[in-house]
């Protein structure tokens, strides 16, 4: 049976208990839940992050987990990514993997070191644990795990606040900056979620939105597009 050893761990730290809040690959989810879509993202077999299960906390994707067989951690560029495509979707704060040593979790943040725990210390109330999860104990005992500057909302409106004041650098008023970078942000959203698909492009004769990014290094100012 594949994941036996995460599965052990799921019932040791308490999850499997919580079974309408623990969700796999396998499963089929509700279109009525409110995280559906997000869910789906992260278990999905041929999706780019591919967790092994997802804890959810009143709905809230909040602990995605992943059996490493191996592979998983003998590359920590792959992980890497894993965990930044994590941190980008603004959900999970705790990314835990079961390999033969234990279990390692990890905050989605690149810049905190992760914990480990064996097995002979895990219990249904004790470290990690679902009840702890639940409770919020977590956040007291990890303070630095859940610090609001480490989300990648903060992070995004300080890389917009610079951007905004390097195009004012420019020449641009801060109003038509600020403009500038909503419909940057729009544009985005619609491609990530592929509103504006290849056929889209396709009928209107228009790139995807990050192809224009080698044309702006080409330019000797933002105004010559």
């Amino acid at each position: 049976m594949a994941f036996d050893r995460l599965s052990a761990w799921l019932q040791t730290l308490g999850y499997e208990a919580a079974d309408e809040s623990i969700h796999r690959p396998e499963d089929r989810l509700s279109t009525t839940h409110p995280y559906s879509a997000e869910l789906n993202d992260l278990l999905r077999h041929d999706g780019q992050i591919r967790a092994h299960a997802v804890f959810d906390v009143q709905g809230f994707p909040t602990v995605a987990f992943f059996e490493d067989d191996g592979t998983l951690l003998s590359d920590p560029e792959g992980f890497a990514r894993i965990r930044q495509r994590i941190w980008n979707q603004n959900l999970v704060a705790i990314v835990m993997v079961v390999d033969a040593s234990g279990l390692i979790a990890y905050p989605p943040t690149k810049k905190i070191r992760p914990e480990r725990l064996a097995i002979s210390q895990a219990s249904a109330n004790g470290l990690f644990s679902a009840a702890e999860i639940r409770s919020g104990e977590v956040q007291q005992r990890l303070p630095t795990w859940f610090k609001p500057e480490n989300r990648v909302d903060r992070q995004l409106l300080n890389d917009l606040g610079e951007t905004v004041r390097q195009l004012e650098g420019y020449g641009y008023g801060r109003d038509v900056a600020q403009t500038l970078m909503g419909q940057v942000l729009f544009v985005s959203y619609l491609e990530h979620r592929r509103i504006v698909s290849d056929t889209y492009r396709q009928k209107r004769q228009v790139a995807a939105f990050h192809d224009l990014e080698p044309l702006t290094k080409r330019s000797s100012s933002p105004c010559s597009q």
